[in-house]
């Protein structure tokens, strides 16, 4: 019984001081999501300009991609371009 208790205490406590630290006003790490490039045709110079705003980007950042980078039929000729980014 008094395990338990001390469990709950701990448990509790530990999310209290969680949920304390995260409360701040700066932003910490920058989130970049963009996606639907197999179905849209994109203008390379679009993928120059994201590049050069990431080589910029002051704050730690992920990029993600949502979706398929390629189709099928232009895998070849535009993994290249794809792997210089």
């Amino acid at each position: 019984m008094q395990k338990g208790i001390l469990i709950q205490i701990i448990l509790v406590s530990t999310l209290f001081f969680k949920t304390l630290s995260q409360d701040k006003n700066e932003i910490d790490h920058v989130v970049y999501l963009f996606g639907n490039t197999s179905t849209k045709e994109i203008d390379h110079l679009y993928f120059q300009s994201f590049k050069d705003h990431l080589l910029n980007e002051k704050l730690h950042f992920s990029v993600i991609h949502l979706g398929d980078i390629l189709p099928l039929e232009k895998i070849e000729s535009e993994s290249l371009l794809i792997d210089q980014m």
